[in-house]
């Protein structure tokens, strides 16, 4: 595994990682936005978000049954 890394070029790895984490960021963010009002024990902070977040966008289908609000719902099919 280690000499698999060895051929990847760093920048590309960098390349990928950057936007992730920003779509994740963002995605937690609008999580929270729209959640927290609904479910505050579950959503006390953004970085709580990120889990679902996480949930959402790498999942088929089990992530969109943790929201609870249409509008996060539907905001989350346009970002999927």
């Amino acid at each position: 595994m280690t000499n698999l890394l060895m051929f990847v070029p760093h920048e590309e790895i960098i390349l990928f990682m950057a936007p992730t984490t920003i779509v994740l960021y963002l995605a937690a963010v609008g999580i929270y936005h729209f959640e927290h009002e609904a479910h505050p024990e579950q959503f006390k902070s953004v970085f709580h978000s990120i889990w679902c977040a996480i949930t959402i966008l790498t999942t088929v289908g089990y992530g969109l049954s943790q929201l609870q609000c249409s509008s996060q719902r539907s905001g989350t099919h346009i970002l999927w």
